[in-house]
């Protein structure tokens, strides 16, 4: 379980994923870029390079899907 604290309110925020946005549960802070803790022992986990992959891979679908809509559109005029 993974643990990070808001820089606002200065509250705990707890999940089991490494994935996705990260939105304090009391304020509503983006909370996505803040460091993760473990939560039992409160060290610090280096996730960096998982965040780091995540984002070029959504990069790339987006990249992808939009070269896609390109080429459908492409057709549909062609059609």
């Amino acid at each position: 379980m993974y643990q990070k604290n808001c820089d606002q309110c200065q509250r705990p925020s707890f999940s089991s994923s490494e994935q996705g946005d990260w939105l304090c549960p009391v304020c509503g802070n983006d909370l996505t870029h803040q460091p993760f803790f473990n939560a039992m022992t409160q060290e610090r986990v280096n996730v960096s390079y998982k965040v780091n992959t995540q984002k070029k891979q959504k990069q790339m679908g987006t990249l992808y899907q939009s070269s896609a809509l390109k080429d459908e559109k492409s057709i549909n005029l062609i059609i």
